[in-house]
């Protein structure tokens, strides 16, 4: 004959656990302006224009100093040089060129600071930096409306 179990016998039973969230991926931003180091007050201000010249809020987009780049982006705006050496080593691209940082389409722009260090005291040099940078700004807010209606 088969003995019932005490209370001695019985194994503990586990408690109900709430079923465990799945990490959600970073939000997807159009676009991260990448640079290799803060800006002076004047370039933050003219960061702040020429991202609002794009039609968002200084908040919408991902800014990134020096820090590294995972990707939450549709396109990368690499502000300079400098910018472009850390983010993307070994990479050559023009002045309004395309390369990629990770897997992230990037196009390459002057910084804030440079446009106002080397081009400030010649208005008409500091107009063709401005036209310069805003043409690639357009190119990648052309390549982010391309990018979403693709859904990606």
């Amino acid at each position: 004959m088969r003995e019932e179990p005490t209370a001695e016998r019985r194994l503990p039973v586990a408690e109900p656990q709430a079923p465990r969230e799945e990490p959600k991926p970073p939000e997807m931003r159009d676009m991260a302006f990448l640079t290799a180091g803060a800006f002076s007050a004047e370039g933050e201000a003219l960061l702040a224009k020429m991202i609002q010249s794009t039609g968002r809020a200084p908040g919408d987009v991902l800014r990134l100093t020096a820090a590294p780049f995972a990707g939450g982006a549709r396109v990368a705006v690499v502000m300079g040089a400098d910018a472009l050496r850390l983010y993307a080593p070994g990479a050559r691209a023009p002045l309004g060129g395309w390369t990629t940082v990770g897997r992230t389409p990037a196009v390459v722009t002057y910084s804030p600071d440079r446009l106002l260090r080397f081009f400030g005291k010649d208005p008409a040099k500091l107009r063709e930096g401005k036209l310069a940078t805003w043409n690639a700004l357009k190119d990648a807010m052309k390549r982010v409306e391309s990018a979403k209606q693709k859904g990606t």
